[in-house]
């Protein structure tokens, strides 16, 4: 997983395709902006503030303890506690899960994300900003 502490203090852009591999923030900084370069395509990321569609009730215990319950704004505790509760966006807790994300050729999708991975034969610009 390349990181990029020693090469960019502050601001920049990191420009990455499917050849990097994971590639991590600076420990001090977010990506706040993945820009698809390529053609439409799927990016993998970790962060914070991330939802995710997911039928919660038929998750697997493993998953279900990665989200949080919009009820109580704790992590799910078990499988019992989203049994029965609707499929929906949940919040994921940060840099327990990777989220999926299919992005449009040039279109831009903003956040803060502290991992991006572009898979497939994808390419993106990573903007750096934003302190942790």
């Amino acid at each position: 997983m390349a990181n990029y502490n020693d090469l960019l203090g502050g601001g920049g852009i990191v420009c990455i395709d499917e050849n990097h591999g994971a590639v991590s923030a600076p420990s001090n900084r977010y990506f706040i902006a993945v820009q698809n370069t390529a053609a439409a395509g799927t990016f993998t990321v970790k962060g914070v503030g991330l939802f995710e569609y997911v039928d919660i009730d038929a998750a697997s215990a493993d998953d279900v303890v990665k989200y949080i319950n919009p009820d109580t704004g704790l992590a799910f505790a078990d499988e019992a506690e989203a049994n029965g509760v609707a499929a929906g966006y949940f919040e994921v807790i940060t840099g327990e899960k990777t989220v999926t994300l299919e992005i449009g050729a040039g279109q831009t999708v903003y956040g803060k994300f502290t991992e991006v991975d572009a898979t497939d034969t994808n390419a993106a610009l990573l903007y750096i900003g934003g302190h942790r």
